[in-house]
């Protein structure tokens, strides 16, 4: 198989989502919100007004650090793949 061409840090970044499985992506989102919807619940329960704005507001900071985290992959992303297509396009030696 010849090379992709692919940098490291692309390389790191595909075999990184090669190898993770939705387990582990489920634990990972698991144990940052639960905590944070039990303390949405005990706020709600005791009507607890601050409790249920610090459980949103940690909700929203967690939402927009996935967000700033995804779209800061999209540059690498987006050239791995582009790599990826050229070289499956690129007729084999064999043909």
């Amino acid at each position: 198989m010849s090379d992709l061409g692919l940098t490291p840090e692309e390389r790191a970044y595909v075999e990184r989502l090669a190898v993770v499985s939705s387990k582990a992506y489920l634990a990972f989102y698991t144990a940052v919100i639960l905590p944070l919807l039990a303390f949405a619940g005990y706020g709600i329960a005791k009507r607890d007004f601050v409790a249920e704005l610090i459980a949103f507001g940690g909700l929203c900071l967690f939402v927009l650090w996935r967000i700033s985290y995804e779209i800061a992959r999209v540059p690498l992303c987006r050239s791995a793949f582009r790599k990826i297509v050229e070289h499956e396009r690129r007729p084999s030696l064999g043909d």
